[in-house]
């Protein structure tokens, strides 16, 4: 049985590429051509020439976005460069136009140079009404989209951060909908801190989720790390708090639980007795109080478990004393 991967590859053999150029009208008269190109096109292109706006009422400019990539960032797959991106941009060119009705282009650029690609797609800008970057490797795909942000006055998108995290924020949305719960109450970790996940960081923190841990390959990303950052992970670093911070709450916890075991000591050594005698009215009362100091025990426990051998030390002590 042939797999999904050897049916792909007939596929594309078969229709070679998955888009192509098709006219708008019928070139089937002398009348019709002298409109649609010389020498009728002249006076489209002079009216232009006085107003480049125009160029979204008279062209194909308003509906059509260049599907830009380097092939640096493959579908998860690695670099293989511009010839191995066509299928991939072709692909995303064909959804454009399936489901959204717009003209999309593959652009595979042979370079990877940060600044020859922003100069290529400003260069090649005019035609297009949107810029939709594709499958270039952080973080120099950060770079590259907010300098054409800047220097383009065209939509500039990175599918790879935006569209992932557009898709994420409403998944979450409706799954917080269905167990009941709110963004702000929620813990939120990220495994793999690249285009995707940096935007899925940035878009969730805008989104209201307050405790955000970013994590890559050597671990959590908080503020102030040294080893393994680029600006991006910096900026969502942010998100988490440095080492010193963290050392200074888990120490406030750890007091917080000791003075809950104090209480609990204090309260087994003086109705000892009590428990001794059989006094069924104090045992009672004692189970209460106990309960609940554990229950706020058990909740500082969770969030830092290595205070586990501390609490078994003090029980340990009061009921062998």
């Amino acid at each position: 049985m042939k797999t999904i991967y050897d049916q792909a590859l007939e596929f594309h053999k078969e229709y070679r590429g998955k888009i192509e150029i098709k006219s708008k009208v019928a070139l089937d008269s002398r009348e019709v051509l002298s409109k649609a190109y010389s020498p009728g096109v002249a006076q489209v292109s002079i009216e232009i020439g006085k107003d480049k706006n125009l160029a979204r009422e008279y062209t194909l400019k308003r509906n059509t976005v260049a599907v830009v990539s380097d092939g640096s960032a493959i579908l998860g797959i690695g670099n293989l460069g511009p010839y191995a991106a066509i299928p991939v941009m072709e692909g995303k060119a064909a959804i454009f136009k399936e489901f959204a009705g717009v003209d999309a282009f593959p652009i595979c650029l042979d370079t990877q140079n940060v600044e020859e690609i922003i100069e290529a797609v400003k260069q090649i800008a005019p035609v297009f009404g949107g810029i939709n970057l594709e499958d270039i490797s952080a973080p120099r795909c950060f770079e590259i989209e907010t300098e054409l942000q800047k220097r383009l006055d065209i939509p500039v998108f990175h599918d790879d951060q935006h569209g992932t995290a557009c898709v994420v924020l409403a998944g979450l949305i409706n799954a917080l909908k269905v167990v009941g719960l709110k963004m702000p109450n929620l813990k939120v970790v990220i495994s793999g801190v690249g285009a995707g996940g940096v935007a899925i960081a940035k878009t969730l923190h805008s989104a209201g989720a307050g405790n955000i841990i970013p994590c890559d390959s050597k671990g959590i990303i908080y503020k102030g790390r040294k080893s393994g950052m680029n600006s991006m992970k910096g900026f969502v670093g942010g998100f988490v708090d440095s080492v010193e911070d963290r050392r200074d709450q888990l120490q406030r916890r750890a007091a917080r639980m000791e003075r809950a075991v104090g209480v609990v000591l204090e309260l087994l050594s003086r109705d000892r007795q009590s428990l001794l005698d059989g006094d069924i009215n104090k045992m009672l009362d004692l189970c209460v109080d106990i309960k609940f100091i554990l229950r706020s025990v058990r909740r500082i426990h969770r969030q830092f478990t290595g205070l586990h051998t501390v609490r078994t030390q003090h029980f340990d002590r009061v009921f062998t004393g």
